[in-house]
């Protein structure tokens, strides 16, 4: 099988694993925290770093100088996506917690993060999590579609 022939299911690849990661280790629209919090260690700034390197060397495989353009686009619309959805959060949640209160109840064993509690949620991870997902999406449906 030649490099052509497994562009679609590496495709389909980056699409799964990029919806994965949004659903399982983002704060959802709900006021809860990540749906699978304990994965959100592994998928942080060096998981960013490695699939930005991935989905570069998958362009340079497949020799396709347009899936460049098509990553850093939907990179960046993901970055805004990201911020906007820092400032949506921001603007209908709660003030946050007394730092006091939140570490008592942690002593306590109750898990603040897990009910929107938390004032430590890392909105930076949020929004580059949010632009190599999106750049991994694109890039995969452009490599399913046949269109990179």
């Amino acid at each position: 099988m030649d490099r052509y022939g497994i562009k679609q299911p590496v495709g389909w690849a980056l699409i799964v694993c990029s919806v994965f990661i949004m659903i399982g280790t983002l704060r959802n629209k709900y006021g809860g925290g990540p749906p699978l919090q304990q994965l959100v260690p592994y998928f942080g700034i060096p998981f960013v770093v490695v699939y930005l390197i991935v989905q570069s060397g998958l362009c340079c495989w497949f020799r396709t100088k347009i899936g460049f353009v098509c990553m850093a686009g939907a990179l960046v619309v993901g970055l805004i996506g990201g911020c906007i959805g820092e400032l949506v959060w921001s603007e209908r949640t709660t003030p946050q917690v007394n730092p006091a209160v939140e570490r008592a109840l942690r002593e306590q064993g109750v898990e603040t993060s897990r009910y929107g509690w938390s004032s430590k949620y890392d909105w930076t991870r949020h929004k580059l999590i949010c632009g190599v997902c999106l750049s991994g999406m694109a890039l995969g449906f452009g490599f399913v579609r046949e269109k990179l």
